[in-house]
C-alpha cells in the first residue's frame, strides 16, 4: 500500500481517498492547514476502507474480490468507515473531528452503540459496539442484509463485549435504519407512544424542520444535531450558515465546515454593522432570531441562565456563573 501525506499546499481537493487494489491500492491524505486530531481522522477513516476490502466476506465465486468491494452501497462503506474513525478518534484523543452526516456518511455506528432517547427519538437502539458492527458489515452487502443480519447475530438482550446489554425492538431498529437511509429525512415513530416525550423549552423550534435529534436548516439544507438539557433543546454543533459579515477561521472553508462560521454580534442579530459602535437594544426582541433557523432564537440572558442552574444543579439564588461546576462542564 502507498500512503500518500500532502504536508505543503496543493491541488488535492479531498480530505482523503482510497483507491483499492484492482491495480495497486493506495491511501492520499490532505494535512496541509489541518489539525492532527483531522489528519488522524481522515487516515483512519481511508484505513478503515482498506481494511473492510480485506475482510469482507466474498459472496460470488465469478466475481474478482475487487468488483465485489466496488458493487457495495457506498453508504455501507462510508458509514462503516466513519464508525472505525470515530471509535479510534475517541479512543485516542478522547474526541474526535466530526463532519457533516448525510445519506451515505451515516451515525449509524454510534446510534447502535448508545441510544441517547433524551433527545433522539429515531434512535431507540444501544448496545452494539463498534467492533460488534463491524464484524457482521464484512458479511453484509446491503442496508437491509447489514440490518437484518445485526437482528439475527445480535437479538434483543444479548450481552455485548463490554459487559452492557443489546437493547432494541424490531420497529426501533427499522426506524433507525430508514432515518440513516433517507438522508436524515425519515419520519420517526411518535415519540408519544414511547417514554420520552419531546421536552418543550424557551429555545426548542416550533417548526417541523427539527426531526428526531437533527435540525434541518431550510435556508441552506445543513443539518445539526440537537440536544435537550434539562427542560431546553440546545444546538450541539455551531451554526454554519453564511451570512453576510460571517466568516471562516483563518479564511479556510474547512474549518467552517468542521466547527462552523465566525459571526460578529451585529451579524449573529441580524442588525446593521452600526450596532457595533452604537446602542440598538430598542430592535432586540425577547426571543431574538437573528440568523437563527426558523423557529429558533439566539439565547437570550434568561436562557444563559437557566443553562447555567441546571449545570450548576441548584436553584439558589445565587449566581450560577459563579459556579465551579458549571463552569466544568460549560
Amino acid at each position: 500500500m502507498n500512503l500518500i501525506i500532502y504536508y505543503e499546499d496543493n491541488d488535492f481537493d479531498e480530505y482523503g481517498m482510497y483507491r483499492n487494489p484492482v491495480v495497486f491500492e493506495d491511501i492520499q491524505i490532505q494535512a496541509y492547514d489541518r489539525m492532527h486530531i483531522e489528519i488522524y481522522g481522515s487516515t483512519i477513516h481511508e484505513i478503515a476502507h482498506s481494511s473492510h476490502y480485506y475482510n469482507m466476506k466474498t459472496n460470488d465465486w465469478y466475481l474478482p474480490q475487487s468488483a465485489e468491494f466496488y458493487l457495495l452501497p457506498k453508504i455501507l462503506k462510508e458509514s462503516y468507515a466513519r464508525g472505525v474513525q470515530r471509535y479510534l478518534s475517541i479512543k485516542y484523543y478522547g474526541n474526535w473531528s466530526k463532519a457533516f452526516y448525510n445519506n451515505e456518511y451515516t451515525g449509524i455506528f454510534e446510534d447502535l452503540e448508545d441510544a441517547n432517547t433524551s433527545d433522539e427519538y429515531c434512535d431507540r437502539v444501544s448496545g452494539i459496539t463498534a467492533p460488534m458492527a463491524e464484524k457482521v458489515l464484512f458479511e453484509s452487502y446491503s442496508w437491509n442484509g447489514f440490518k437484518n443480519n445485526l437482528m439475527k447475530e445480535y437479538p434483543n438482550g444479548t450481552l455485548n463485549d463490554e459487559d452492557g446489554k443489546v437493547t432494541y425492538t424490531t420497529a426501533d431498529m427499522d426506524a433507525l435504519f430508514k432515518y440513516w437511509e433517507t438522508g436524515i429525512g425519515a419520519e420517526c415513530p411518535d415519540p408519544s407512544s414511547s417514554s420520552v416525550k419531546p421536552i418543550s423549552s424557551s429555545v426548542i423550534p416550533s417548526s417541523s424542520s427539527a426531526i428526531a435529534s437533527h435540525l434541518t436548516d431550510n435556508r441552506d439544507g445543513k443539518v445539526y444535531r440537537i440536544t435537550a438539557i434539562g427542560t431546553q433543546i440546545w444546538m450541539a454543533e455551531n451554526l454554519n450558515y453564511n451570512a453576510t459579515g460571517s466568516k471562516c477561521y483563518n479564511d479556510n472553508t474547512a474549518n467552517c465546515t468542521t466547527y462552523g462560521r465566525l459571526y460578529g454580534w451585529s451579524t449573529a442579530m441580524a442588525l446593521s454593522s452600526s450596532c457595533n459602535s452604537v446602542a440598538c437594544s430598542g430592535q432586540v426582541n425577547a426571543k431574538h432570531k437573528g440568523i437563527c433557523p426558523s423557529g429558533w432564537h439566539v439565547p437570550n440572558n434568561a436562557d444563559w441562565d437557566m443553562l447555567m442552574r441546571y449545570a450548576d444543579g441548584s436553584n439558589g439564588t445565587s449566581s450560577p456563573y459563579d459556579s465551579p461546576t458549571a463552569g466544568k462542564y460549560l
